[in-house]
């Protein structure tokens, strides 16, 4: 990259510590980082929704799978933009006004800390493999904009950026950075669409690439694709970061509009990074590796300075992705793990640098364990690792909240341990015409429906004994 390029990007870079220092004084306690102190307005609620799930899966990774498999790589924007309309109009009122202040103290206050302690260190263990992925990802986009930069290197930095991203100002400093992300993606997606329309038009696209591959939702099949969608709608329903989002709103109907904004704006990028990638797909059919579509379209089509603000955006999208996860992590350990084990740290102070502490261990940690042969192992089990989640908590999670006392605790733990196993075992072993987490799901669901049932037969085998 030239010296204009690298400008652009360092100008996008530096608005991170500018925010999190500026939202560092704004801070006073845990709640603070962790919800804004639920005061804020439904920009904030988007901001960090966005900042959260706009990361580089919606750009870098939708770009690469439309280079080889067309529209279908749109799924998972639009799955994106479903979850947030789910949690808009079922979940909002049971995120902001539950027993606990996370999804797993839900679990908790229902089925006791047996449960709570199983899934939230399934849920820590697969959402610290999405924090490696995000550090594993900068580092292939980072030595693009600075030559010669080595990967160790390249992942100390991300770990850097990341930690300075939420270190400071937590859930504000993400929100606020959230909506500079959102702009500067539009910008991005817009200038990108011209170009794209000015060198080409659709007509073109549609005549040159394979119809059957290329304009075909369900290219994969209706079973994968579909579990590929329920995947990404379900991960973000039990992702405690989204429940954070709609927490920081100052009222109900203050995270209903965050969300509704979120639902609308998701789908444009998504559609636009398709669009770059089927254009790569003809006029540069033969890149050696897919990951570099957007980049390369980037390098190759926008103005110096342009293209160096779009790679710094590129980039932000993939730091505030792994930000979202450290986030989460902190919150499940300090509310989940320790929390109710020990009062040591019950004080505002002692909570809010306990917080600190454990994000500053997890990227110290996330860094050792992003290079070398581990690190490409890890990030092609990142996939798994999102319906190894949702499996094994989003049947208890539903059974908790919508109907408590319906089922005994021992079927919903077994309900863990069957989704666990389904999704790792059907993940790695293709045999079913759905994917992993479709059938962790269905198994998870099963149990919990066979405890709701021997539930109302003792209740009626307990009505006849009196």
């Amino acid at each position: 990259m030239s010296l204009v390029q690298v400008g652009g990007v360092i100008i996008v870079l530096l608005m991170i510590p500018l925010i999190g220092v500026l939202s560092f004084r704004h801070v006073k306690n845990a709640e603070d980082f962790e919800s804004a102190g639920g005061k804020g307005g439904a920009g904030l609620v988007s901001g960090m929704m966005l900042g959260a799930m706009l990361g580089g899966s919606c750009t870098i990774g939708t770009a690469q799978l439309a280079y080889t498999q067309g529209i279908s790589a749109f799924w998972y924007t639009l799955s994106c933009s479903l979850a947030c309309l789910l949690i808009a109009f079922i979940y909002i009122k049971r995120y902001r006004h539950p027993k606990a202040q996370t999804l797993i103290g839900i679990i908790r206050s229902e089925y006791g800390p047996r449960i709570e302690l199983a899934i939230s260190l399934l849920v820590c263990m697969s959402t610290f493999v999405s924090l490696l992925s995000q550090l594993i990802a900068a580092s292939a986009v980072l030595p693009v904009i600075f030559s010669g930069i080595t990967v160790p290197i390249s992942v100390a930095l991300t770990a850097a950026l990341i930690l300075v991203y939420i270190v400071f100002g937590g859930v504000l400093s993400a929100g606020k950075i959230g909506k500079i992300k959102i702009i500067l993606l539009y910008v991005t997606v817009l200038i990108g669409t011209y170009i794209i329309l000015k060198e080409t038009d659709l007509r073109t696209l549609w005549d040159t690439l394979d119809h059957k591959t290329y304009f075909n939702l369900f290219a994969n099949g209706v079973g994968k694709e579909s579990s590929k969608a329920l995947s990404v709608i379900l991960g973000a329903v039990t992702a405690q970061v989204y429940m954070q989002a709609v927490m920081a709103g100052r009222s109900d109907k203050t995270s209903y509009r965050g969300e509704l904004i979120s639902a609308f704006l998701v789908p444009p990028v998504g559609l636009a990074s398709v669009l770059i990638g089927m254009f790569m797909r003809i006029n540069h059919p033969a890149l050696e590796n897919a990951k570099d579509v957007f980049p390369q379209f980037v390098l190759l089509y926008m103005p110096d300075l342009l293209g160096g603000i779009v790679m710094g955006t590129l980039l932000l999208a993939i730091i505030g992705s792994g930000a979202a996860a450290t986030m989460e992590i902190s919150t499940i350990v300090h509310r989940d793990i320790i929390g109710p084990r020990t009062h040591r740290f019950n004080t505002p102070k002692a909570a809010l640098l306990f917080t600190r502490l454990c994000i500053i261990f997890l990227l110290v940690g996330g860094c050792l364990l992003s290079t070398g042969i581990l690190g490409d192992m890890v990030l092609s089990f990142s996939s798994t690792s999102i319906g190894l989640r949702a499996s094994s908590m989003f049947a208890p999670l539903m059974c908790a909240m919508f109907f408590p006392g319906k089922i005994d605790h021992r079927w919903v733990f077994i309900s863990v341990i069957i989704g666990t196993v389904f999704a790792l075992l059907f993940s790695l072993w293709d045999i079913l015409p759905i994917d992993g987490l479709g059938a962790g799901f269905l198994g998870s669901s099963v149990c919990c429906l066979l405890g709701a049932v021997a539930q109302i037969k003792n209740t009626r085998r307990q009505i006849l004994c009196h």
